[in-house]
């Protein structure tokens, strides 16, 4: 819980309780112990600009921010040291020498609960400590969802938001100014209808329904 009249800001996932009002970038990196060499904003939804020691900013609760200080995660039992701050999927995959292959699936070890496969592409935000394992692919029975009206065939229950556009066309139009937005319904609870954010993971069902448009923002 934060204090009495401050504001719950986290860098790198621990929080810091500061006061209401402006900081400026270098005040951001001595929240850390060395100060940290750089300095991100983690947006949601959007890409994370660098901060500079002197970029000042007027802080809001909930705000984040992640540096790349070092930190280590394990995958297969093995240490790996890594920034802190937002890892894919593909990153955790490519650790080892050689990588993972593609018929594993790479999977979170959570404590005291169900561990939890990423789907391919995913990103997810490390802040040290964090475990994950590599494991054959299990093939169960195939999915039936719609994909931009087409039925489509799936293995996986989680679809990164790569994964449908993948689906959704086969040569998927490319360029820094091409946008695409996914909406579904009939999902998997507690959202069953939506939208997904870009970087998002969908776990769908047999009659899940996602349509995926895409706008040239140029």
């Amino acid at each position: 819980m934060n204090a009495p009249n401050k504001l719950t800001v986290y860098l790198d996932g621990s929080p810091h309780y500061l006061a209401p009002g402006r900081y400026t970038g270098t005040q951001i990196r001595a929240l850390t112990t060395p100060a940290a060499r750089d300095l991100f904003w983690d947006i949601e939804d959007a890409a994370d600009p660098a901060i500079a020691p002197d970029t000042v900013i007027t802080i809001s609760d909930g705000m984040r921010f992640y540096t790349s200080l070092p930190v280590t995660v394990y995958l297969d039992a093995h240490p790996y040291t890594v920034p802190a701050g937002a890892i894919s999927e593909q990153q955790l995959r490519d650790l080892p020498t050689p990588p993972v292959s593609d018929d594993h699936a790479i999977w979170r070890d959570i404590p005291d609960a169900n561990d939890r496969r990423l789907a391919r592409g995913e990103m997810l935000e490390i802040s040290g400590d964090e475990r994950f394992f590599s494991a054959p692919q299990r093939h169960p029975h195939t999915l039936t969802i719609i994909v931009n009206t087409r039925s489509k065939q799936v293995e996986q229950r989680e679809l990164s938001f790569q994964d449908l556009v993948a689906l959704a066309f086969d040569n998927p139009p490319a360029g820094e100014n091409v946008l695409f937005t996914i909406t579904y319904s009939k999902a998997v609870a507690p959202n069953h209808k939506g939208s997904l954010p870009v970087g998002g993971v969908l776990t769908v069902k047999e009659g899940t329904i996602v349509s995926v448009e895409h706008s040239d923002k140029s």
